[in-house]
């Protein structure tokens, strides 16, 4: 994917190439994810889908995926790939096999900082790279809803912890059309206490504006008074600072799907932002407390960010 030799750029973060070891037709196509991410980890923004003749464990394919540096989590986390939903393990068998098929055979830094990521594969199909979400300090939430009015639905989010990163602008994690990839950011609420409630909200990029001037540039602002794009109506995200949202069902053609009729006793969020930061958190969490869970309103506090990233049930 990559004719002019450029490598990964922020303006095209991820470059894809595949050898073959008979020769034959390989094609290699990038778009958008088609498949969530599996609890705790966060899909960068593109999805490979590759093709090319099978191969075996013994003399595999070789794929190599060079990812921008402006992708990369800090240390000591590190990108992992899925194939068709399935998380890659690194190769443990003799140099050059694909044991197990497939696996990760290399992590390489090369110019720039990129990362090339070498796996062997048997086989070609879609592949994801991710990266885990950070869990925050969980903050508070409060979910309004209504047995007879949808409309009347609200979510309210403010998590305020130091990790928070907004990313620079004009990278793959800047959420503003000027951001690598346009990818603009998601909000995922989920129950986590059995109900079974699970709405991801978009917040397109032509709804948030940098906050601050370079180099001083503070975060990222969302703003859609009139629900136009979604049924978000404000968020912030403010480097080392803060994550907020407010979202509601107000407009019935941007409906908030999220229903409080069975009961939550826990909720986790997730957060994305552009086309790679990540964040997690659940509330109460530990040591947290509910100070109100029924059919109108749920309303959560928390005092620590969980070990890991929350489950939905």
């Amino acid at each position: 994917t990559d004719p002019n030799s450029t490598g990964a750029t922020t303006a095209d973060t991820l470059q894809s190439s595949v050898q073959t070891p008979t020769g034959g037709t390989v094609t290699i196509t990038a778009g958008p994810a088609t498949t969530s991410a599996p609890s705790g980890f966060h899909f960068l923004d593109r999805e490979v889908h590759i093709t090319a003749p099978a191969a075996s464990s013994g003399s595999p394919l070789v794929i190599h995926f060079v990812l921008d540096s402006s992708l990369l989590p800090p240390p000591p986390a590190v990108v992992s790939v899925f194939k068709d939903g399935a998380l890659v393990a690194d190769c443990n068998g003799a140099p050059g096999q694909a044991t197990p098929s497939p696996c990760i055979s290399a992590r390489t830094v090369v110019a720039g900082g990129d990362l090339d990521i070498t796996v062997l594969s048997a086989t070609a199909s879609d592949w994801n790279l991710a990266v885990p979400a950070v869990p925050l300090i969980a903050g508070k939430i409060t979910i309004n809803d209504d047995p007879v009015a949808t409309t009347k639905r609200k979510v309210t989010l403010t998590v305020k912890d130091p990790a928070v990163a907004s990313g620079a602008p004009g990278t793959a994690n800047d959420p503003t059309c000027a951001g690598a990839g346009s990818a603009g950011a998601t909000l995922q609420i989920f129950g986590t206490g059995g109900s079974g409630q699970n709405v991801t909200l978009g917040l397109p990029c032509e709804n948030w504006v940098v906050l601050g001037k370079p180099p001083t540039v503070k975060g990222y602002k969302y703003k859609d008074s009139k629900l136009l794009r979604g049924p978000c109506l404000t968020a912030q995200i403010k480097n080392g600072k803060l994550l907020k949202a407010t979202c509601s069902g107000k407009n019935p053609a941007r409906p908030l799907g999220y229903d409080l009729t069975t009961g939550e006793g826990s909720v986790g969020v997730l957060f994305t932002t552009g086309g790679g930061l990540g964040y997690c958190t659940e509330l109460p969490g530990t040591g947290g407390v509910v100070k109100k869970d029924d059919a109108t309103k749920f309303s959560a506090r928390g005092v620590a960010a969980p070990a890991v990233c929350p489950v939905a049930t």
